[in-house]
C-alpha cells in the first residue's frame, strides 16, 4: 500500500495521464498496437506475461513498457512490473518510464517511477529481461492536424 497515494490525495494517477495525453495520437496508437500483439502472442504461447517498451524522441528520457498477463495474481503482477520497468529504464538509459499492465480484461495496473542512477540489480534486470530484445525504429504516421 506504501506505493499507492492514500484516497484523499490521488495525485499520480494526473501525473500518469498527463504522460499519455502527452503524446501524439500515432504514438498512442503504437502503444495500443502493442497491446493487441502482445495479447495474442500470450495467448498462443501459453505464457503468463509478455511485455514491449517504446520511447519517443518527444520524450528522449520517458520509457513506456506495456505488459500483458494471464493468471497472476495482482501482488505477483506489482512486482514484476516493478522490476520490468526498473529494468527496462536501466537497459535503455532512461530517467523515468511507466507500466501498464493489462490483467486478463479486468483492468490495468499503472506504476510510473523516476530514478535519478540505475541501481546493480535494475542494469542486471536490465540485460535479462530486455538485452536480447529487437529494438525498431518506427516513424510514426501523423495526421494532417499534426496529432
Amino acid at each position: 500500500m506504501a506505493k499507492f497515494d492514500a484516497e484523499p490525495n490521488r495525485r499520480s494517477y494526473l501525473i500518469v495521464q498527463e504522460n499519455l495525453c502527452d503524446l501524439r495520437l500515432g504514438e498512442r496508437r503504437v502503444i495500443g498496437e502493442g497491446f493487441v500483439r502482445l495479447r495474442e502472442r500470450v495467448a498462443a504461447a501459453g505464457q503468463d506475461l509478455g511485455y514491449r517498451s517504446f520511447f519517443s524522441d518527444r520524450k528522449p528520457d520517458f520509457l513506456y513498457v506495456v505488459a500483458v498477463e494471464r493468471g497472476l495474481d495482482r501482488r505477483e503482477i506489482i512486482q514484476r512490473a516493478e522490476v520490468l520497468l526498473l529494468g527496462g529504464l536501466a537497459q535503455r538509459g532512461k530517467k523515468e518510464g511507466m507500466i501498464i499492465v493489462d490483467r486478463a480484461g479486468i483492468g490495468y495496473e499503472v506504476m510510473q517511477i523516476a530514478v535519478p542512477s540505475h541501481t546493480a540489480e535494475a542494469v542486471a534486470a536490465g540485460d535479462a529481461l530486455f538485452g536480447k530484445l529487437k529494438i525498431t525504429d518506427t516513424p510514426i504516421r501523423l495526421l494532417p492536424d499534426g496529432g
